[in-house]
């Protein structure tokens, strides 16, 4: 009898740890402009070994096939170019060279998240970002000059001095497509993907909800309650 008796406290504390608020989510919450750039640079950088730029598409990567598409001013930029500590590939996207510009990367599987190398972005140029699914979430990994990045909801802009960064794009949903679009200011910046990035993000496990957790600790008093008697008995 006793035996039974321990039972039913030991599952309800089990369970009733189960209720607890999943601490972890995909993705994050958007922290304020401020808190963004300051935060992420602290992350350790994502790898890009494997940087893709404009001829490079469309190519596979951990089962996920990325095409290319844009319109007005984008280019192949030839030369190798580095600041703020991030270095972009020769053959890198040329966005928005003085006259505005998008391109598009389409994904064959829906993804979570997608790192860009990003570089040469000057003052006054914006960077416009739209997912296919979902609401935009820009994260600054790795740059070492954080001061010359703003982040404003779906928006990436260089306020002051040149800009450099490796960026994570990611979503509320996750997304088929990802749109860039640059405002034609100055002479456009430049960016490579980091083909390492694909596939390397899960979903966060779905916590049970709390319908789910009281309806199995009925059933487990229940139960207990039924094995009580029937040692009484």
């Amino acid at each position: 009898m006793k035996k039974h008796l321990l039972i039913l406290p030991a599952l309800l504390f089990a369970f009733a740890s189960l209720a607890q608020p999943n601490q972890e989510t995909f993705p994050p919450a958007h922290p304020s402009d401020t808190e963004a750039i300051e935060k992420d640079t602290s992350i350790d950088s994502e790898d890009c070994l494997n940087e893709k730029g404009y001829s490079d598409f469309p190519f596979s990567e951990n089962g996920i096939t990325v095409g290319f598409s844009h319109t007005g001013s984008v280019t192949s930029y030839s030369n190798v170019f580095s600041n703020c500590g991030i270095t972009t590939a020769g053959g890198s996207i040329h966005l928005g060279s003085n006259s505005v510009g998008s391109f598009t990367n389409s994904f064959s599987s829906p993804i979570y998240s997608v790192v860009f190398n990003i570089t040469a972005a000057d003052n006054g140029e914006v960077i416009t970002v739209n997912v296919s699914d979902g609401t935009p979430i820009i994260e600054i990994v790795d740059t070492d000059c954080p001061e010359n990045w703003t982040i404003s909801g779906n928006a990436l802009s260089a306020p002051g001095a040149v800009a450099g960064g490796k960026v994570k794009f990611s979503s509320t949903e996750p997304f088929t497509s990802i749109t860039f679009s640059h405002n034609g200011v100055r002479n456009g910046c430049l960016f490579t993907l980091c083909a390492d990035s694909l596939g390397s993000d899960e979903p966060a496990p779905v916590p049970l909800s709390t319908a789910a957790i009281l309806v199995s600790l009925l059933l487990i008093t229940g139960f207990t309650l039924y094995a009580f008697k029937r040692t009484l008995g």
